[in-house]
């Protein structure tokens, strides 16, 4: 998994940094995320989504701190079908405000062919 720009070794000087947590505070944790899902009616996507604005947040005010360049950060796109976003997929094929990916693509071609099949 990518995370926001950094070097593997970046990524791992970072974890390594952060506190560890119990497995008893992972369980609490998943437990309120789980419920702030179903009670504000978001898939795990969402919730997955708003922690990398927590990251992109917390970069944009190291950034902001330490005089550096300001870095314009793109929205994830997702797919129009199956939801998935643009890092998990090999491409991503827009159209007026909706997209679509190879494996979604690749699927219709799939029931277009076997509909093909069976007509003739």
């Amino acid at each position: 998994m990518k995370s926001e720009g950094l070097t593997p070794a970046q990524l791992a000087e970072r974890n390594a940094e952060l506190p560890r947590i119990t497995q008893e505070k992972a369980f609490h944790i998943l437990e309120r995320l789980e419920t702030l899902a179903t009670e504000e009616k978001i898939s795990p996507e969402i919730l997955v989504e708003c922690s990398r604005v927590i990251l992109r947040r917390k970069n944009d005010i190291a950034r902001l701190t330490s005089g550096a360049p300001s870095v314009s950060v793109s929205p994830t796109l997702y797919c129009s079908f199956c939801n998935k976003s643009q890092h998990t997929v090999k491409k991503l094929i827009a159209g007026d405000n909706v997209f679509i990916c190879n494996e979604c693509v690749k699927d219709c071609n799939n029931i277009i062919q076997e509909e093909q099949r069976e007509s003739a």
